[in-house]
């Protein structure tokens, strides 16, 4: 899976993009999604001008990915985790 980080050059937002973001999202940082004309467009709420995109395959993948359980122990923090 590839994730470009995007660049004024390119890869421009057009201001009409419509992010979600999901509903067990408790608080106001959380991870934001919108489909754009070259694929997927991610970013983190807190910071909304670092957007990264990637290919509506490669999101597909990573999606199955994380229903999967593959990213859990990513859940996991602190000393015992």
């Amino acid at each position: 899976m590839s994730f470009a980080s995007v660049h004024a050059d390119s890869f421009l937002l057009t201001g009409r993009e419509q992010w979600r973001r999901s509903t067990f999202c408790a608080n106001s940082a959380c991870v934001e999604v919108a489909s754009v004309d070259v694929g997927v467009a991610m970013r983190d709420s807190t910071v909304p001008s670092a957007v990264v995109r990637c290919s509506v395959e490669d999101f597909a993948a990573f999606v199955a990915g994380v229903k999967a359980g593959e990213y859990d122990d990513l859940l996991r923090t602190g000393p015992n985790a």
